[in-house]
């Protein structure tokens, strides 16, 4: 083997060192995920009427990191509207994919968020879609602007409607 020969063994040898260090650090090196957008969220009646002071309730939580879901309640303004800032983690590839791994494999491993209006004496309304009474988070934008949908109960006590049920969300009017 001539020097030439060894001097580009050396050489391919420090390229491939430097590519895995590379490649090690770009896995390593930490970046902000949004675990729930920016919301925009509107609350209307079925008419399309603004609902002022409405609780509006955003959930969220990355579940390879959190078990526990975190949530801030907000008061819409007199034209039916509340904004939540976006919220984030900061975390590298590698630590996420090490997360998931150890969440196991038929856990879920990606952000978790939604919000959702609740007012005493109001219930819910179902549209095309689904719940109207609540948004759920796709994972993808870092804006989401969304109308929710409550109907006032015309014989409803007091309390209904006050606060959402931990299992069912809002309920519709009795």
């Amino acid at each position: 083997m001539n020097i030439s020969d060894k001097a580009m063994l050396q050489l391919g040898l420090l390229g491939g060192v430097l590519l895995v260090l590379l490649l090690l650090a770009a896995l390593n090196y930490p970046r902000e995920i949004t675990v729930a957008p920016e919301w925009t969220v509107r609350v209307t009646d079925p008419a399309g009427q603004a609902i002022p002071l409405v609780s509006v309730r955003e959930e969220w939580r990355h579940a390879a990191f959190d078990d526990d879901l975190r949530y801030q309640d907000k008061l819409t303004d007199e034209t039916g509207v509340v904004r939540f800032e976006r919220r984030t983690i900061t975390a590298s590839r590698w630590r996420l994919w090490r997360a998931c791994q150890r969440r196991g494999a038929n856990q879920p491993c990606e952000p978790q968020g939604r919000v959702l209006a609740f007012k005493c004496g109001h219930g819910s309304t179902q549209s095309l879609s689904g719940a109207a009474w609540e948004h759920a988070y796709d994972g993808l934008a870092q804006q989401v602007n969304v109308t929710l949908m409550l109907r006032a109960c015309a014989q409803a006590n007091a309390q209904f409607g006050c606060l959402p049920h931990p299992a069912r969300g809002v309920q519709a009017c009795p």
